[in-house]
């Protein structure tokens, strides 16, 4: 443990939010990583939604045309 390599005693420390152990902060690839990975996914997925929106109203126009051209139709 990082602690136990730093402070010798840990029992007669007292840790609180005032004076916390001091712990260097190491650059972490991992975490940048995920963050990365789940704005992509969350993009790809936005993008994936509005394609499916865009076929769908496609489709629907397309079948108000087709209601529209039987309406006009002569018997």
């Amino acid at each position: 443990m990082k602690l136990n390599n730093k402070y010798r005693h840990l029992t007669d420390i007292e840790l609180s939010i005032a004076f916390p152990p001091d712990i260097m902060k190491t650059f972490r690839p991992g975490v940048l990583l995920m963050l990365l990975l789940i704005l992509i996914i969350l993009l790809f997925g936005n993008f994936w939604a509005a394609d499916e929106f865009k076929n769908k109203l496609k489709d629907h126009n397309k079948n108000i045309d087709q209601e529209l051209s039987n309406i006009n139709a002569t018997p």
